[in-house]
């Protein structure tokens, strides 16, 4: 009787975890206090987050492997990225993304 059940049980605690996590990304990406920790897919989402991005870092949102490293923050990628995300780049990113929310909260 319990064999039967676990695939359900299974499926249902992947769906609570799957709406909990929409639910924080949804919370997220209605601000705009981006940081280099922020996932790249909730900077992207919002229009002045994606345009950071374009800017900053060319090429970024149309990669290839974008559907594989959209979750993760740009410090991440940074670190196995070989050089290629330099430090300069992040910073730049990390000063648009910290003038983009004084932009918001400026009503801009």
């Amino acid at each position: 009787m319990l064999n039967r059940r676990i695939p359900w049980l299974c499926y249902s605690v992947f769906g609570l975890v799957s709406v909990c996590q929409l639910g924080c990304a949804a919370q997220q990406s209605a601000s705009t206090d981006f940081t280099l920790d922020t996932p790249i897919e909730v900077i992207a989402a919002y229009p002045g987050g994606s345009a950071v991005l374009d800017k900053d870092i060319p090429g970024l949102l149309e990669d290839s492997h974008y559907s594989t490293i959209k979750a993760m923050n740009l410090k991440w990628i940074a670190s196995m990225s070989h050089g290629e995300l330099s430090p300069q780049m992040l910073a730049q990113t990390q000063s648009d993304l910290e003038a983009l929310r004084k932009q918001a909260a400026d009503g801009h």
